[in-house]
């Protein structure tokens, strides 16, 4: 593996300097007798560049459906949103003026006439989604690189299950039902994982939020008019442009299911979906934060490796004594005396 990611990064060199020619009328370059192999790189010695042109861009917008699609069942169903808290904290602060929404506008909404007060409700919504936050630190901290993988089937499973279980209870006099808004507690903390896993993570963008994604298009469109722009910068707001576009088909999707096939197993086609999407995204960034690794230049038994084997308590035993600071002081001040003896 060693000897692979050396001979692609020879190549890559050989192919950026033959591609310097095209810059020479006479082609003072000669051109190799060997054609250079157009293999593509494996994978898992695939610098970030590569990374993030061919997978960055499926995982971007695939997480960024499932957040349109979510939002948009749960604010048909519930009047609320689990992916994002900006819309539940302008509903707490609404709710507290009008303590109760009415939802008979809106038949698939079913709630008990007794119902606790709406803030109460919003407020449950968000330290549900503050708690899910906590979950994601816990995985990160207890099995880093492997938070998707232990996460994504579960909430998978549990997405799909809680789907089918809430499909026969739905008495209206009760708080568990079809479409009772409480369902939202449990999913909060789903989506919490997510976008923490693409935040923190390997992708390092937020995937259900696009205020930020349209501040950051607004100072780019200005730059392309009136500045100048590199190519890195292009592809950096694609992403933005991608997510944005995304999440509002996403939403599209959800609420198109919800208006030809009614709101039954409405969040059952973005399950099998969030798992594929939670195990790919920490394959692909566990193999790219090894891949340094595997096109180190030192062996194994090196020096390097050995000093980096090396006990604390060598290390600190064949470290010098520090000296104590009144002694370095004075040791520092002796020439300055002589100097002032000769000079008297």
């Amino acid at each position: 593996q060693v000897l692979k990611a050396q001979a692609s990064t020879f190549l890559f060199t050989i192919h950026k300097l033959l591609s310097t020619t095209r810059h020479f009328p006479n082609h003072s370059f000669p051109r190799p007798s060997l054609p250079i192999s157009k293999k593509k790189i494996p994978i898992h010695i695939m610098s970030e560049e590569h990374v993030r042109t061919r997978v960055r861009i499926v995982l971007a917008a695939g997480f960024s459906f499932i957040s349109g699609w979510a939002d948009s069942t749960c604010l048909i169903r519930y009047n609320a949103f689990a992916t994002m808290m900006t819309g539940n904290f302008f509903q707490l602060g609404y709710t507290i003026v009008y303590p109760k929404i009415d939802y008979d506008q809106d038949p698939s909404t079913k709630v008990p006439k007794n119902r606790l007060p709406d803030p109460d409700f919003y407020t449950a919504v968000i330290v549900s989604y503050f708690l899910g936050l906590l979950l994601y630190r816990w995985g990160e901290a207890k099995h880093p690189g492997k938070v998707g993988c232990i996460f994504g089937p579960l909430f998978a499973l549990f997405v799909a299950v809680f789907e089918y279980i809430t499909i026969d209870i739905s008495n209206e006099d009760s708080y568990v039902g079809e479409g009772d808004r409480w369902i939202v507690c449990f999913l909060a903390p789903v989506f919490a994982v997510q976008n923490m896993l693409t935040m923190r993570s390997g992708l390092k963008v937020p995937t259900a939020f696009l205020t930020g994604h349209l501040q950051h298009l607004g100072m780019f469109a200005y730059e392309v008019c009136f500045g100048s722009v590199t190519r890195d910068d292009c592809k950096k707001h694609s992403i933005s442009v991608l997510i944005i576009v995304f999440v509002v088909f996403g939403a599209f999707a959800g609420a198109a299911w919800d208006y030809f096939l009614g709101t039954t197993f409405a969040l059952v086609p973005i399950a099998p979906m969030m798992a594929i999407l939670f195990i790919l995204h920490d394959w692909v960034f566990h193999q790219q934060a090894r891949a340094p690794l595997l096109s180190a230049d030192a062996e194994p038994g090196t020096e390097v490796e050995q000093a980096s084997e090396e006990t604390p308590a060598r290390a600190s035993a064949s470290a010098p004594p520090p000296q104590p600071l009144e002694s370095h002081h004075l040791a520092a001040r002796e020439p300055l005396v002589q100097v002032e003896e000769g000079r008297q």
